[in-house]
């Protein structure tokens, strides 16, 4: 809005802050402030959204690792805990069998457990966190062809009063 009303300072300081969008929409405004056409502005916008979309994602891919990681480590405790269940069988007088067994298989149940109280958490907030980036993104790029459409019709309408002014300065 600030834009049509020819208010680009303003429009640069509505754009201050942090953010993918808020800069590739400034460097949109200030390419136009400085005289480039639609095709430099694009081009400007495009070569610095190589940049900074993937920030929306920078972090998430660590936690999808960190899900698996705490997946593997419940099953790695789960194959000690019955490793050594079995292996304490072997030596256990037989009054004590089903304790030793109790206890090897406690301990494999409890990593278990534990490893999926962490992957579990971390696979939601995945989830969540790579919607929430595609929504961003989605909005971003929104933003900007809406903003990239405006340079375009104010060039068109620029070179429609141009070809009108000629045309009528030739007729004349």
């Amino acid at each position: 809005r600030r834009l049509m009303d020819g208010e680009t300072d303003a429009a640069l300081k509505g754009l201050d802050g942090a953010g993918p969008a808020r800069l590739l929409l400034r460097r949109a405004v200030e390419l136009s402030w400085e005289g480039c056409g639609p095709d430099e502005i694009r081009r400007g916008v495009e070569e610095l959204a190589i940049r900074e979309i993937p920030r929306y994602g920078r972090r998430l891919a660590d936690l999808g690792m960190l899900a698996n990681v705490a997946t593997l480590a419940g099953l790695l405790g789960t194959i000690f805990g019955l490793q050594q269940s079995f292996g304490s069988l072997a030596v256990a007088e037989s009054a004590q069998k089903a304790t030793v067994l109790a206890a090897g298989i406690s301990q494999a149940m409890n990593t278990t457990a534990f490893g999926l109280m962490v992957a579990v958490p971390c696979l939601v907030a995945h989830t969540r966190l790579g919607a929430l980036q595609a929504r961003r993104t989605e909005a971003c790029d929104a933003a900007v062809v809406k903003l990239l459409n405006f340079f375009d019709a104010r060039q068109s309408r620029v070179l429609r009063m141009a070809d009108h002014r000629a045309a009528r300065g030739g007729a004349a």
